[in-house]
């Protein structure tokens, strides 16, 4: 009988992180779990180190960066559990987070995802670095404003139990989220899970998205709590990021606006959209001209996206005031 749940998580040249994300995989108290990781063509001894250390993890090595959409679809059609985890490397789970998050999943068969308290992790030196856990906030699911940009509940804030609440939010951030494999089946296109065309970044607030229109919900379980390295897959200031995840950043917001928006919403939400959009366009034309390829790649993605909005309006279970009720 195939264990529960399935971890998948997607190494990256991420070697430094394994021994205290792995570790805190097997020190949890739910034990009914395998694990799949999808190698994205590391060269610094990821995959040499996990058949080594962690030889009851099945292994899966591509010979170049296929980006973190695909790779997890991978590990998504591996997977045999009801569930997946999706878990970033840069991930110290607290040893109950299973156990918690699991009692949230299985209490109603329309959750698709559950999420807990994520908190900031940093390392205490350059040298020989140990990981220190922070009580700064670094999710507790995402929330989209009325400009339809989709931002952290809490990010940065001092953690003082202000997020103490279990509750239904809009969506999990992909760091690390509790999936049924069922409402993953029920929304992929094709056999994408997470659209390929975004290659990485901001592909959990679209499969957030997809999830809220096919009339699934997901939960935030304040119990649930683990640390999080942010920056290691996507940072927290635009001048700091690449010029790569500038791109794939302001591309993806596009695309998922395009895939997801419905024409009623989009008339709604009409003028806060147009003035943040317009507000990113001319900061880009000003001082981030290198961001444009993203803008080009839009276009040329064009066709393939509005075949997925077809195919998501067609499954749409919820009425466009239910969608406004998730905007603030």
């Amino acid at each position: 009988m195939s264990p529960l749940i399935t971890i998948v998580i997607i190494t990256w040249n991420s070697r430094k992180f394994l021994p205290y994300c792995l570790e805190s995989i097997f020190e949890q108290t739910f034990k009914d779990f395998s694990i799949i990781i999808v190698d994205n063509g590391s060269t610094d001894g990821t995959v040499e180190y996990i058949k080594q250390e962690y030889p009851m993890a099945t292994c899966l090595k591509n010979f170049k960066n296929l980006g973190f959409c695909r790779a997890n679809n991978q590990g998504i059609h591996l997977a045999k559990g009801e569930y997946v985890l999706l878990c970033n490397t840069d991930i110290i789970l607290k040893n109950d987070f299973l156990k918690n998050a699991m009692k949230t999943i299985e209490s109603d068969k329309n959750i698709a995802s559950v999420g807990g308290k994520l908190l900031k992790a940093k390392w205490d030196s350059e040298e020989l670095p140990k990981p220190i856990k922070t009580d700064i906030i670094d999710s507790c699911g995402l929330r989209v404003l009325k400009s339809h940009h989709v931002v952290e509940r809490g990010e940065n804030e001092k953690d003082e139990d202000q997020y103490s609440k279990p509750e239904e939010i809009f969506g999990i951030s992909g760091a690390l989220m509790l999936l049924r494999k069922s409402a993953l089946e029920d929304i992929k296109y094709k056999e994408e899970y997470f659209d390929e065309n975004f290659f990485s970044y901001k592909e959990d607030v679209d499969l957030d998205w997809r999830f809220r229109l096919a009339g699934y919900i997901s939960r935030y379980n304040p119990q649930a709590h683990a640390y999080h390295f942010r920056g290691v897959s996507k940072g927290d200031d635009r001048k700091t990021r690449s010029k790569l995840i500038n791109q794939l950043s302001y591309k993806n917001h596009l695309l998922s606006l395009l895939k997801n928006l419905t024409f009623a919403n989009l008339v709604f939400y009409f003028p806060f959209i147009f003035f943040y959009e317009l507000k990113k366009l001319v900061y880009v034309l000003l001082f981030e001209q290198s961001t444009f390829p993203g803008l080009f790649k839009f276009f040329s993605q064009l066709g393939e996206t509005l075949d997925k909005r077809r195919f998501i309006m067609k499954g749409k279970q919820v009425s466009d005031k239910e969608i406004r009720g998730w905007i603030t």
